[in-house]
């Protein structure tokens, strides 16, 4: 149960802020106090492994567009230099828990193997701040590189969403701008992604 409420903690941190800004307007001092160290302490938990408001952008560099792959749960992508950079789109979002366990350590062990660095991207099916994703990051040294985003499969904003869109890679690598694109007929909405790359 736990586990389930992480996932809204991005809504919760919103839900806090409203509720810092109500007690404060009504000049409840100790509940507004209250909720304030609450939306503190969850600014830090989400910023320390998320961007919460802002993509991480590099000044310069080679523009690289990612689209969403149909094929499977772990694509190898096309890349432009495949001698500089590795690309890799995931999709998890439909995978059991234990599913997902076998597939961030098959990709931990993929990316610790390439002699290039990696560009992962997509639907991980879980937020960065779950045990999962932080212990992933944590061994392949890889880092959130774009902004929450609130999108589901039928909308392109769903601010009751779990935000499970991250692009990860390397410092080498800036997000410019992710667009979320309408779902066409029986299809669901999907993200894409512009980056920079030094």
């Amino acid at each position: 149960m736990l586990a389930f409420l992480k996932n809204y903690l991005f809504q919760a941190y919103v839900i806090s802020f409203v509720l810092v800004v109500y007690a404060f307007g009504l000049t409840r001092w100790t509940t507004g106090l209250f909720f304030l160290v609450c939306f503190l302490v969850q600014y830090g938990y989400l910023s320390a492994t998320a961007n919460v408001f802002l993509n991480n952008r590099i000044e310069q560099g080679e523009t690289l567009i990612l689209k969403k792959s149909e094929t499977s749960s772990i694509t190898i992508m096309p890349s432009p230099h495949p001698e500089r950079y590795t690309i890799v789109n995931v999709d998890f979002s439909k995978m059991s828990f234990q599913k997902r366990q076998q597939a961030f350590k098959k990709l931990s062990e993929f990316v610790s193997r390439q002699d290039t660095p990696v560009i992962l991207y997509g639907d991980w099916g879980e937020t960065p701040w779950s045990r999962n994703f932080k212990s992933f990051m944590h061994q392949t040294g890889l880092q959130v590189k774009n902004k929450i985003k609130l999108f589901s499969c039928d909308y392109l904003f769903n601010p009751l969403a779990v935000p499970t869109f991250y692009v990860l890679a390397f410092a080498n690598v800036g997000v410019d701008d992710i667009d979320i694109v309408a779902p066409k007929e029986k299809g669901c909405a999907f993200a894409v992604s512009k980056l920079k790359i030094r």
